[in-house]
């Protein structure tokens, strides 16, 4: 498998990165947008790991989900996060914009 890690500066994605290519699968690891970019044009990138902890973030998994839809993405987030998405899910809340 083709996997994208998308470098944060966070010990978790080392530890991911090592894990994952002991187990045969072929890693990069990029850490700007254009790089993702690049990479996903000219590589055939089965998996997208990155963390969401801004807008930023949002903005990037938006342009994977817009431009490369066959491309998975599994996202890491922190508790504040995964939580602010479990009560989101679990409401009856209407957002305005």
């Amino acid at each position: 498998m083709n996997i994208l890690i998308v470098n944060q500066t966070r010990p978790l994605f080392e530890k991911l990165q090592n894990l994952l290519s002991d187990s045969g699968n072929r890693i990069v690891s990029v850490d700007s947008m254009t790089q993702i970019a690049t990479t996903l044009n000219n590589r055939n990138i089965d998996l997208v790991l990155m963390e969401v902890n801004s807008l930023s973030d949002v903005a990037l998994l938006e342009f994977i989900n817009t431009n490369y839809r066959d491309v998975a993405v599994q996202l890491v987030v922190d508790h504040t996060v995964q939580h602010l998405i479990t009560t989101l899910k679990e409401g009856n809340y209407s957002i305005f914009q």
